[in-house]
């Protein structure tokens, strides 16, 4: 099993490799790639005032699904928009291991990056857990956490086995090759269960399938094997300002998981939405906004 992982992993490394520079957005902003010793990495930076908000984009969605997030961000916050490594248009390192610790590396090394002091780590599904590890390990470094649609590990596990309940993304290598050979279909799969509002779901869809035709990459088995090896929050409760938000109408998750995470918060500051998806951060700006002046 283990040289499996490793063959997955390799694969995907490969794949990352020959990920094209990142085309210029629709309102003709560039979107340069960072190079940093997990990857080199896309970013949109976006200047102003008040706290600086690393914002993760939660793949298959890209830069181009946060823009109107970054319309009403603009004005409230200095921005740093990027996609994770081995997703979109970053590229990964040739030791690279899509983990919780990989994704803490990332954000240590975005901060550097950025000469940024302190941030607001605005993390989305399975990524929050790596924006309260951070929490945990560089707490000078982050003033608080938004959190969206992210679970604790069991439920992230629960939800795995939900959204692929043959295991096949589970299987190292096997998950590797099969996301390659449907990359095309995965997404609009995906948004059908994620996303309950038609328009949304179509405009997300759109920009998924225009990105994978421009060479963006996307490596969801990686991803999801890298939940794999016990909990990382074992033990940790994180005491600095968190927001939460949930979507009630996402079917890849079931309701108990909407607050799982907090048993790693500290009195964290809550909204659900019965309508929204699982991007609440996305169909609903202003709760983003009330989430990041609640961890002000």
């Amino acid at each position: 099993m283990a040289l499996l992982r490793s063959l997955g992993l390799a694969y995907d490394r490969w794949r990352s490799r020959d990920t094209p520079h990142p085309p210029p957005l629709p309102d003709g902003r560039t979107t340069p790639r960072l190079p940093l010793p997990s990857g080199d990495v896309r970013v949109l930076m976006q200047d102003g005032p008040g706290p600086t908000v690393l914002l993760a984009a939660d793949p298959p969605n890209g830069i181009e699904h946060q823009l109107p997030l970054l319309d009403a961000l603009d004005g409230r916050a200095r921005v740093i928009a990027f996609e994770p490594p081995g997703f979109g248009w970053s590229t990964v390192s040739s030791d690279y291991s899509w983990d919780v610790e990989g994704l803490v590396a990332v954000t240590r090394e975005l901060l550097d990056a950025t000469r940024t002091e302190r941030a607001v780590l605005a993390y989305p599904c399975v990524l929050g857990l790596a924006a309260v590890r951070a929490a945990h390990e560089i707490p000078g470094r982050v003033q608080g956490l938004v959190l969206s649609q992210a679970p604790d590990h069991r439920s992230a596990l629960a939800w795995r086995d939900g959204i692929d309940p043959k295991g096949r993304l589970s299987r190292p290598l096997i998950g590797q090759l099969f996301v390659h050979m449907g990359e095309s279909r995965i997404p609009p799969q995906w948004y059908r269960a994620a996303e309950p509002d038609e328009t949304r779901r179509l405009t997300y869809a759109a920009h998924a399938v225009a990105r994978r035709k421009r060479g963006a990459v996307f490596t969801l088995a990686s991803g999801l094997q890298g939940l794999d090896g016990g909990n990382p929050l074992d033990g940790i409760v994180v005491r600095c300002p968190t927001a939460t938000l949930w979507g009630g109408a996402d079917r890849s998750h079931t309701r108990d998981h909407a607050t799982s995470l907090h048993r790693h918060l500290d009195a964290p500051w809550h909204r659900f939405d019965p309508e929204a998806g699982h991007f609440p951060e996305l169909s609903r700006p202003d709760l983003f906004l009330a989430a990041l002046d609640a961890v002000q």
